[in-house]
């Protein structure tokens, strides 16, 4: 009995502490009333990046609208890969992977909230030439798990816009 009472309490301590310190799943943010609305510019065609920053924002109940009061414009981005390492046959043994983003937000008539800012993630895996396939299949996932860091990353300086007076 006493046993149990200890795992109860123990229990409710850990929930209490994870609450009181904010903690949330990644992914959900605190979305303010005043940014619930945004509209989504493309200056580029990166389809991968687009559907990460559409999902990212219905995960936050946030709605795109051609009506809104905030305009987010992903003005440029680049994909890059790099040889890290070479093996003894100066064959490449790695690559580094690299996604960099510049956006910027502006209100509805079109003057910046938020000046234009670069965001860069980078990932480095192992090639296998002879899992050429696998390879290739890894290389794509890493950069859609690229694509999604850099839509929360964004998401998450959209959130920290104040509300206007």
């Amino acid at each position: 009995m006493l046993r149990r009472t200890l795992i109860t309490a123990a229990a409710v301590l850990l929930s209490t502490a994870i609450a009181g310190c904010g903690f949330q799943l990644r992914g959900q943010l605190d979305v303010p009333e005043h940014l619930r609305q945004l509209t989504l510019v493309q200056t580029q065609n990166n389809p991968r990046l687009l559907g990460s920053m559409i999902e990212t924002l219905r995960q936050n109940q946030l709605q795109i609208s051609a009506e809104a009061p905030w305009r987010l414009v992903l003005q440029r981005v680049t994909e890059d890969r790099r040889t890290v390492t070479l093996d003894r046959r100066a064959r490449v043994d790695e690559y580094e992977l690299g996604l960099t983003v510049e956006f910027l937000v502006t209100d509805a008539s079109g003057k910046p909230v938020l000046n234009s800012q670069r965001l860069r993630t980078e990932r480095v895996y192992t090639y296998d030439a002879n899992a050429e396939t696998a390879a290739d299949e890894q290389e794509q996932l890493l950069r859609q798990e690229m694509s999604d860091d850099l839509a929360r990353q964004i998401v998450t300086r959209y959130l920290r816009i104040p509300a206007t007076p």
